[in-house]
């Protein structure tokens, strides 16, 4: 009977003893209680956190959320965002539960959202054309190639089609020796050269009569003019090149245009500090629009616009100055949100396990 009580003892105490195991084991995976309807998660996409490529969104922040799916055990519903401010308007209106677009921590935004324990940490920085090493020449170049600069000879070889056909006319109906041959094609050719002398203040010869010498008068006169503003335009042009590449930090932003992400926080820097912007929906239309001519350069956050540079816009951009208005990023939840100590909870896990250094070095390298 000792012998059968004993036992039985013995099969209880290790049968509690398993049960507390699977409780403890259960508690470490995930302490928390949750909703256990999907989490309702939007993103703004933005490389290298997240982006849809192939029909599905990758990128730093969408892995290391799926590995806090696992150890909290619940399931999300993603949707992405056109602007930025759309997602901060989803969380607080209710429709979206978080936003993992990786927002800067800031004490103006803690009245409105909870926020996770920052995920990174980063600031902004500036993005100029990539600069070959022979500047002066390129400079040269780009001003010849100007859109103001090809207009305007556009313009100048239409406008001596004028004077040289008034002169060849006139000349022509009393023969002399400045055409040398009364044909049109021999004679025009002769006095379309005598236009483009005289407007660049070097012509050789002049008409012989008293009409053409008249028209002559005036177009050299023109052509005064015209020299003036010809020198004024490949010097503004020059001058605009020269902006460009003076950018050199955030120091030199003063006074020059910058393309920014529309609601992001580097449009509410620049905004504090006067300097003038253009909004753009997405950081590749800014930085096309850079190229293009229609900003000097591009403020957003350094680790996006770093990735920018090395991959999509690779010797064509580069990253200049210091990283500055440096913040922790997390991600952005609703006010009391009942996923504020979970989410937090899974990230540090994750950092704990090496889980997170592995996604880090995949995306941005290795740790600092």
């Amino acid at each position: 009977m000792v012998g059968r009580g004993a036992t039985t003892i013995g099969l209880l105490a290790g049968l509690g003893w398993l049960l507390l195991l699977q409780a403890q084991t259960s508690f470490a995976a995930s302490p928390f209680r949750l909703p256990e309807r999907p989490v309702r998660v939007t993103v703004y996409p933005l490389k290298p956190s997240a982006f849809v490529e192939d029909g599905r969104l990758q990128g730093m922040s969408i892995e290391v959320w799926q590995q806090i799916e696992q150890l909290l055990e619940i399931k999300t519903r993603f949707s992405t965002v056109r602007l930025v401010d759309d997602s901060f308007a989803a969380v607080q209106s209710g429709q979206s539960d978080a936003d993992i677009s990786l927002v800067p921590l800031a004490s103006d935004l803690e009245v409105k959202f909870d926020f996770s324990t920052p995920v990174l940490s980063s600031g902004l920085q500036v993005l100029v054309p990539a600069r070959p090493s022979y500047r002066p020449f390129r400079r040269l170049l780009a001003a010849l190639l100007s859109r103001d600069f090809l207009e305007l000879t556009a313009a100048s070889a239409l406008a001596v089609l004028l004077p040289a056909h008034l002169v060849w006319w006139v000349e022509r109906r009393k023969p002399t020796d400045f055409l040398g041959d009364r044909s049109y094609l021999t004679g025009i050719g002769k006095t379309i050269w005598w236009a483009f002398g005289t407007l660049a203040t070097q012509a050789d010869e002049m008409p012989k009569t008293a009409v053409g010498r008249i028209v002559a008068l005036f177009w050299m006169f023109i052509g005064v003019l015209y020299v003036g503003f010809y020198t004024a335009t490949i010097t503004n042009v020059l001058s605009e090149q020269q902006a460009r590449d003076d950018i050199a930090a955030a120091a030199d932003l003063p006074g020059r245009l910058v393309g920014v992400i529309a609601g992001s926080p580097a449009a509410a820097y620049l905004q504090t500090k006067q300097i003038r912007t253009i909004e753009y929906a997405r950081l590749e239309l800014a930085c096309e629009g850079m190229l293009a001519g229609q900003v000097d350069a591009v403020v957003a956050d350094a680790l996006a616009l770093r990735y920018y540079a090395n991959f999509a816009g690779k010797g064509k951009v580069q990253t200049v100055g210091e990283i500055f208005e440096r913040r922790d990023l997390g991600y952005l939840l609703q006010n009391n949100s009942p996923y504020r100590k979970p989410v937090s909870w899974a990230l540090l896990k994750l950092k704990e396990n090496g889980t997170y250094r592995q996604i880090h070095q995949k995306w941005l390298g290795d740790l600092p």
